[in-house]
């Protein structure tokens, strides 16, 4: 197991001093190759240090069994997208180390798992469960903090591995009602609307009900999404209608967040107004409400697509690069061109990638939402 094997976020260190910062974490993070062959002496430094161990590791391997032999807090094997995944949503709801959280979070991407499954089924599943605990009076105030700050690390981290689709025109506002001061769920869905090409302006915590008419002519959005979290907040919804409704350019409206259901209601002869149960569901309605104009095809990011599909379908299914090379009749320096998004394909290809695979030939230029 090389030092690229290993959690290390600073570069080379001397091994000493690489054995002081280990000491003073809360946990330990062992990710290997997946040769199933490999078994890093690393561990029996992580073993002597008395720490908390979390193994992503190849399945049925040697490190494997050593792992669960000696009782480590965690092993995921490699193949296990849904292990990771959770594993992930723990170092964040729990407080974890936050550099455990990004490295589990890159080994997701490398393995094909689309930003939006990341944003799906593991920040919001750790928001989720860090509310419960809240709720329950199991974690402080401190722990929820923490909690929100190595989110916000790792969700920074997905928005800069992520190349941002060309815009369209259609623009949208996110911001908090006024009042309301935890904004992670709105910037997750802000993060997602500009993934998909939107044109996003995100406004943060406590926007003042008087801030947003002039904002609103002046950016002139679609769509304007508000989140509440706590229930003593709803009550500013209906100011926001009545100043909104006042106004010549109106949007429509977008409400989300834990204090709003699909069961609420609020009247308005001048809006149109829409309850979001969670992130994907409110791409879902914005899209309903406003067919945005794309710009013309590119053949560069039909390439991404294709690419990222097929790693994510391959991933799937649990193969190889070589394994999908054979299937398919194609060499694997050629596979991995394609999944790259630098090879351009005929027709023939794109067919016989989409027969091994198991899909329709157009789900593999499918965005990752068309095909959540």
């Amino acid at each position: 197991c090389g030092s690229s094997e290993i959690l290390e976020t600073e570069g080379y260190l001397p091994h000493r001093q690489a054995l002081a910062q280990m000491a003073q974490a809360s946990v330990l993070l062992l990710i290997t190759s997946d040769d199933p062959r490999v078994f890093p002496a690393k561990v029996f430094e992580y073993l002597r240090l008395g720490k908390p161990i979390l193994g992503v590791v190849p399945q049925r391997s040697r490190i494997a069994k050593f792992l669960r032999d000696v009782k480590a807090q965690a092993v995921v094997e490699r193949e296990d997208l849904e292990g990771i995944k959770q594993l992930a949503a723990d170092q964040v709801a729990l407080g974890g180390e936050k550099r455990a959280a990004i490295k589990l979070a890159d080994l997701l991407l490398e393995r094909g798992v689309p930003v939006i499954d990341m944003y799906a089924n593991v920040f919001t599943a750790a928001m989720e469960r860090v509310g419960e605990l809240w709720r329950a009076g199991k974690i402080s105030i401190a722990d929820e903090r923490l909690a929100s700050e190595i989110t916000m690390a790792v969700m920074e981290k997905m928005r800069s591995a992520v190349k941002l689709p060309r815009h369209f025109s259609a623009r949208i506002v996110i911001l908090c009602i006024e009042g309301e001061q935890h904004y992670i769920g709105a910037r997750m869905i802000a993060d997602l609307f500009q993934i998909e090409g939107w044109n996003v302006d995100f406004m943060g915590p406590d926007v003042p009900t008087s801030a947003l008419s002039s904002m609103i002519l002046h950016r002139r959005p679609q769509l304007l999404g508000l989140s509440v979290t706590l229930p003593q907040n709803k009550r500013r919804i209906g100011d926001v209608i009545d100043e909104i409704a006042r106004l010549e350019f109106r949007p429509s409206l977008l409400l989300g967040g834990q204090s709003v259901s699909a069961n609420d209601y609020w009247q308005s002869g001048e809006l149109t107004i829409r309850v979001a149960a969670n992130a994907l569901d409110g791409l879902y309605i914005a899209r309903q409400l406003i067919r945005p104009d794309h710009s013309h095809a590119v053949l560069e990011d039909y390439l991404e697509k294709l690419g990222l599909a097929v790693r994510r379908l391959r991933n799937d299914v649990g193969w190889t690069q070589q394994r999908l090379a054979t299937a398919t009749g194609l060499t694997r320096a050629y596979l991995v061109a394609v999944e790259g998004g630098k090879q351009n394909v005929t027709v023939d290809v794109v067919i016989r990638l989409a027969n091994a695979l198991g899909v329709p030939p157009d789900h593999l230029f499918a965005t990752q939402t068309d095909v959540t």
